[in-house]
């Protein structure tokens, strides 16, 4: 997310309002905030590339989970689940054969 975005959300988040692109009234929110990456942002505010507030305003409650390929049990049961929810929604699809 370039730097530029980071400050706005952070903004948002501090202030808990916000102005539309061309309005002139403050817009209030209550907001709660989930993140999910892929990167090790304390590395990221450590290089510049993420901003030092906004990741200590995000960090408060961290989940860590290890990579679908490292948990492949997994796949098949997030295939069938995938496919449920598509097939329930009036997508109909054909089912696959799990991995071995």
């Amino acid at each position: 997310m370039p730097l530029s975005t980071q400050a706005k959300i952070l903004r948002v988040l501090q202030e808990r309002s916000f102005e539309r692109v061309g309005g002139e009234e403050k817009i209030s929110v209550d907001v709660r905030v989930i993140c999910a990456t892929n990167r090790n942002l304390e590395k990221a505010v450590q290089k510049g590339t993420f901003r030092m507030y906004l990741f200590y305003r995000i960090n408060t409650i961290g989940i860590e989970i290890s990579s679908l390929r490292e948990r492949k049990c997994d796949i098949a049961e997030l295939a069938r689940h995938f496919l449920a929810r598509a097939n329930r929604s009036g997508k109909h699809r054909n089912g696959s054969t799990p991995p071995t």
